[in-house]
């Protein structure tokens, strides 16, 4: 089954992520003193002006919240900074940025100390970043005010989460809010503050109530940027992403309505169409006084699954084929129960467990079933109750199970007044080793059914004691579980009860599942989780990207690892998307491994370039410059769904410059297994001369498509002022000498094209 994670409110809740840490969170390394040696890897920042800088991180496990620290509070440049989360070891995602530095957010893995000696540290290191900007159009009119965050790309987090962008103005402290939206202006437009180099997406809330995601797009480093733009000023370096133009939609208007028809506001209604991660499109919007909200956007041809939440209601779920006009979601409130619970003498019952479970059928069949333990003093409250019947079981160890049938009505508070437990049947039961028949001591016995019926632990006998119902119709289900054998549910039968004899149970000695998963490279998947079937457990990788499974019964079992497309406010996890069958033997942990899969593409050059040339393929994710092989033949990696821009490209290691000429665009969806590439037989040669003298030496040139100014080639003058440049494929072009448009040209199929002299005035 796949799992959808919603955030509750998609940017709200997000942007007041805090830390609760502090001082007590910050070293000072003395002078000339090593690492201290802690049980979890310490996070070192030197090297580094820390005046406006700041971290936040965030740990991969959903449970736990992040943690910020303005770093320009402890600035002191002359010692690295040590700094120790709150955490236990695992892995986190470090976001770092500053007023002198790009956002940068990296996934850091955590070491405990392993045979003694401590983990070594982990250094965070700052980058420059740049400016980014765009506009958003719909149709033809900007879009005024909607609200930007940037994801990072690729990620594997299973909990919602965009990045940081700055501290707000005037903020120094870890516990203010760290800004992660931008918002656009009137005329549609919008500014970044500076990104490091990587690989992100923008997930933008639309003032129509359309969440949308743009494509994803690279941020180069400041030497490519530099190289690509002409210019070693970086803070003149902006990269434009253009205009993302949203389609316009069907519009849906939604009123929200309580059980007396009258108006609810602040109701979160979402919607959603997509059957799968790729083309999942979401909106969200609240609803005003009168309980109307609107959200635009729609595609016509796609399902739409609409909801309304609002805390002390229950949620309003409906799916449509087609995009209605109108719709009304009419929202009943939480029903809840009330009493307590008290022993034979009077007093509260300790440990006691209330499990509710609705009657759904005509036959009395349980589902939905919800434990809860009771409150302090006996007393307890169990809210967010739907309408219907019910039944509760109330159960602890060494008492009857008590059980309690009852109707409830939306909105309905019911007091049940009090629940009397009385002591319950003793059996006595001993634990034995199934074949030495020896006793085992430290199993301990839990009620799978009814919750809490049972707590008990064998002492060096292998005895324990349990309580049983008195009643025959009652059911009791133990699991019985203790290391390094395989665990055992029990029902206790009618022939358990009448012996009258000690029960005696038989464990087996367990087997383990060893599961390893890789990524690319044959690195180790650190915090990645796999599943085993039949069961259900759920593993979370270490830091050599294994992960061992609890005790195991002998026999077949299924293991899976999943796949999780992050979205920024919502996370898609797909289940088992490998599969390997194990067979688990006692005594013996079996080692199953997921291997990365890296598809392949042999690019074989026709004819083979005079020289030394390499094959650069620049993605999304990655630059990969390629030498050919014995055979001729360049291997270019493939990621999945990933599309390729294929160059030619040499390096002068006597000047320590490069020449690339763009080949070809390599579709994601090509899946040829060997590509002849074949070469254009042309050239393109010129002078560049300066105020009418030769040009010195290292003068960038640069070929851009006219069509859409795309970066197709570049190289350099020498000290005479000529350059060349081999390969270049049909077709029109604008000619930069520096960051100056000199002149536009055709390349024809076969041309020698020859530009003669290229006058350039001085800068």
């Amino acid at each position: 089954m796949n799992a959808i994670y919603f955030a509750a409110l998609v940017f709200e809740l997000l942007s007041p992520w805090t830390g609760a840490g502090g001082l007590l969170a910050v070293g000072r390394l003395p002078e000339d003193q090593p690492l201290p040696a802690p049980s979890i890897s310490p996070l070192v920042v030197e090297g580094a002006t820390l005046e406006g800088a700041w971290v936040e991180m965030t740990p991969y496990d959903e449970q736990l919240d992040p943690w910020v620290l303005d770093l320009g509070r402890h600035r002191d440049e002359d010692q690295p900074l040590l700094l120790a989360p709150p955490f236990p070891a695992g892995k986190l995602l470090v976001c770092a940025g500053g007023e002198e530095y790009g956002v940068l957010c990296e996934p850091v893995y955590r070491e405990e100390m392993l045979n003694g000696s401590a983990a070594g540290p982990v250094f965070l290191n700052f980058q420059t970043g740049l400016v980014m900007h765009g506009r958003y159009l719909q149709g033809f009119d900007p879009v005024d005010g909607a609200r930007i965050a940037v994801v990072p790309d690729g990620l594997e987090m299973r909990r919602p989460f965009t990045m940081p962008l700055a501290l707000p103005p005037g903020v120094r402290a870890a516990r203010q809010r760290l800004q992660r939206l931008v918002e656009t202006d009137d005329t549609g437009a919008f500014e970044l503050p500076p990104l490091a180099p990587g690989d992100y997406f923008l997930e933008t809330l639309l003032p129509s109530g359309r969440l949308h995601r743009s494509e994803p797009f690279s941020v180069p480093s400041l030497e490519i940027a530099r190289f690509r733009a002409g210019t070693p000023d970086e803070k003149a370096i902006r990269i434009d992403l253009g205009t993302i133009n949203v389609e316009a939609g069907l519009t849906l208007r939604i009123r929200a309505l309580d059980a007396d028809n009258e108006p609810l506001a602040g109701v979160r209604v979402a919607a959603s169409q997509g059957e799968t991660a790729r083309d999942l499109r979401n909106f969200e919007a609240f609803t005003d006084p009168e309980g109307y909200a609107v959200l635009d956007g729609f595609s016509a041809e796609a399902e739409v699954r609409l909801r309304c939440l609002r805390r002390g209601f229950e949620p309003w779920e409906e799916v449509y084929d087609l995009v209605p006009v109108e719709e009304t979601c009419l929202m009943n409130r939480w029903a809840e129960i009330l009493g307590e619970v008290i022993g034979p003498d009077g007093l509260p019952v300790p440990n006691a467990t209330l499990s509710i479970q609705r009657i759904t059928d005509d036959d009395g069949d349980s589902v939905d079933e919800k434990n809860v333990t009771h409150q302090v003093n006996g007393r307890f409250e169990i809210g967010d109750l739907a309408a219907g019947s019910f039944e509760l079981h109330v159960a602890a160890p060494g008492y009857q199970v008590e059980t309690r049938s009852f109707e409830l009505d939306t909105g309905q508070a019911l007091d049940l007044g009090t629940v009397l437990l009385l002591l319950g049947r003793p059996l006595e039961v001993i634990v034995v080793d199934a074949e030495s028949e020896a006793p085992i001591a430290g199993v301990e016995a839990t009620a799978v059914a009814p919750a809490g019926a049972v707590g008990a632990v064998s002492d060096l006998d292998g005895e324990l004691t349990i309580t049983v119902p008195d009643d025959e119709e009652q059911s009791l289900v133990v699991r019985f579980e203790v290391p390094d054998y395989a665990p055992l549910e029990l029902a206790v039968d009618a022939a358990v009860l009448e012996s009258g004899a000690p029960w005696r149970v038989e464990m087996s000695p367990a087997g383990w599942i060893l599961a390893v998963v890789e990524v690319a490279g044959g690195d180790p998947c650190r915090d990645c989780r796999v599943r085993i079937w039949p069961g259900g457990e759920v593993l979370r990788t270490d830091g050599f990207g294994e992960a061992l499974s609890g005790p195991l019964a002998p026999g077949s079992y299924r293991v899976g690892r999943s796949e999780v497309w992050h979205m920024g406010s919502v996370v898609v996890e797909i289940d088992a998307t490998e599969i390997r069958p194990v067979r688990v033997k006692p005594g013996v942990a079996t080692r199953v491994v997921f291997e990365a899969t890296e598809d392949a593409t042999f690019v074989r050059l026709d004819p083979q370039p005079e020289g030394r040339w390499l094959l650069s393929a620049q993605g999304r994710h990655s630059v990969q410059n390629l030498e050919a092989e014995e055979d001729g033949r360049f291997r270019l990696p493939r990621r999945p769904n990933e599309s390729l821009e294929l160059y030619l490209k040499s390096w002068d290691e006597v000047s320590d410059e490069e020449e690339a000429v763009w080949q070809m665009s390599l579709p994601s969806f090509n899946d040829t297994e060997e590509l002849r590439l074949r070469l254009p037989n042309t050239l393109l040669r010129g002078r560049v001369r300066i105020t009418g003298g030769p040009a010195i030496g290292s003068v960038l040139i640069r070929l851009r498509r006219l069509a859409d100014g795309a970066l197709h080639g570049w190289t350099h003058a020498d000290a005479n002022g000529a350059f060349e440049l081999p390969y270049v494929q049909p077709g029109a072009y604008s000619v930069y000498v520096g960051d100056l448009n000199t002149r536009f040209i055709v390349v024809s199929s076969g041309q020698r094209l020859d530009l003669g002299w290229i006058d350039v005035p001085a800068q």
